[in-house]
């Protein structure tokens, strides 16, 4: 067993994309929210942690991106998301998402 119980191997990072408001859901409902949720997460191993900022300035660097913002993929064209999606290949991470569409509603 461990003895310092702040140790830890793993790091997931978890974001969200999508309307959390499922009373009403596009294109069923008019003015609905996006029919689209998706859950995602980054997972790594916590000896990579120092390296993560290092990884991402790197990215922003090979896109042309300012170093002070967030990556956000709906933003990135086809070419970038091509390029995102390539560098992280490279990265000794892995990548999870869950989509859902439609059955959401309600």
């Amino acid at each position: 067993m461990n003895e310092n119980p702040l140790d830890y191997g793993y790091i997931a990072y978890v974001d969200e994309a999508g309307d959390p408001n499922l009373a009403k859901v596009r294109p069923i409902d008019e003015n609905g929210g996006t029919e689209w949720i998706v859950l995602s997460a980054v997972v790594m191993r916590s000896k990579w942690e120092h390296d993560l900022p290092v990884w991402l300035d790197a990215i922003r660097d090979d896109l042309g991106l300012d170093k002070s913002g967030a990556i956000h993929f709906r933003n990135l064209s086809p070419t970038r998301r091509l390029a995102v999606a390539q560098k992280l290949a490279t990265l000794p991470v892995r990548a999870f998402a869950v989509c859902s569409k439609k059955n959401m509603r309600g």
